[in-house]
């Protein structure tokens, strides 16, 4: 019923008799070497639940039709797999049951389709590192069970508003955006509606503006990436209300005016970058900002103040 070979060094096809295995319901090939094409007998493999060959010789084109008409497959993993094309509207099942899809590191170009938002039991969604340009559906605000979103270095652009108004019964917790063309104002995006939310990257965008002060709201935030955009504000001092945050990174902006007191209330703070930006005035003394090196705080020619190395 399972079957994990992941990270070794097995090699050639797929032998036709793993179609023999009818009882098998997790299979993981993953980080092998292994070539294609797929052999068809994998098609009467009706009790499969989850299929992992990620990151394997197999230069697939294309996603095989028998495979997505699995009837039991709920976790579907194909990173790295040489999958080329636009996403194709056979993977749209009409009652899925999918709760992963991971497609990213391929060749895949296009857009994301509105249908993804069917898609009503996908937990993880993971289309990073393609080519696809478009903006992310409307229909995305469906996928009432998403808890990872990944999405980043693509060519993807639009408003980031509806992302944070996913009604989420368990809460995102995992959105990566970054390496994108994003490039709206997000003041008025309301993140407090995904309070569950532990890593939040934008970075490597055209965004610009304020950063909405409702990402104070987001008390489960461990790290935030806002670096290498065109923010343009003063410092949110609602930052400080996330109190477990442990990296901050928003370097490479347009961030103006003084380092907020408030700062220090970021006791959990292990990681901070504020370089390169026009921030001015003295920096707040004490922890846990006296302890970053001088790299943190550089390219900011107005601050001026103590720090620890």
């Amino acid at each position: 019923t399972m079957l994990y070979l992941s990270r070794n060094r097995f090699s050639g096809k797929l032998p036709r008799t793993i179609g023999l295995l009818s009882q098998l319901q997790f299979l993981d090939l993953s980080y092998n070497m292994i070539q294609g094409p797929l052999p068809l007998e994998m098609s009467t493999l009706t009790n499969l639940q989850l299929l992992d060959l990620s990151f394997n010789h197999l230069n697939l084109s294309s996603i095989p039709t028998w495979l997505v008409e699995l009837p039991s497959l709920f976790q579907l993993h194909l990173a790295g797999c040489g999958i080329q094309g636009e996403i194709p509207g056979y993977l749209e099942r009409p009652a899925s049951i999918l709760q992963e899809l991971d497609l990213s590191d391929n060749h895949i170009t296009g857009s994301i389709p509105a249908w993804i938002g069917s898609f009503t039991s996908l937990y993880l969604l993971n289309l990073s590192q393609n080519s696809l340009a478009s903006k992310i559906p409307d229909t995305v605000t469906k996928l009432g069970r998403l808890g990872v979103l990944d999405l980043h270095s693509n060519r993807l652009w639009g408003p980031l508003n509806l992302v944070f108004q996913m009604q989420s019964s368990g809460g995102l917790t995992y959105i990566d955006l970054s390496d994108n063309s994003f490039s709206n104002d997000i003041e008025q995006a309301d993140m407090g509606t995904q309070q569950g939310i532990q890593y939040l990257n934008l970075s490597h965008n055209f965004l610009h503006g304020k950063v909405p002060t409702s990402v104070g709201k987001l008390q489960s935030l461990q790290t935030l990436d806002l670096s290498y955009n065109r923010f343009d504000s003063v410092l949110p001092e609602s930052l400080a209300n996330a109190s477990i945050l442990e990296s901050l990174e928003l370097q490479n902006n347009l961030f103006t005016g003084r380092i907020p007191d408030a700062f220090l209330k970021l006791t959990k703070l292990k990681e901070l970058n504020l370089s390169d930006n026009l921030l001015s005035g003295q920096i707040p003394f004490g922890e846990p900002l006296i302890n970053f090196p001088k790299s943190s705080y550089s390219g900011n020619k107005g601050l001026c103040g103590k720090i620890g190395r």
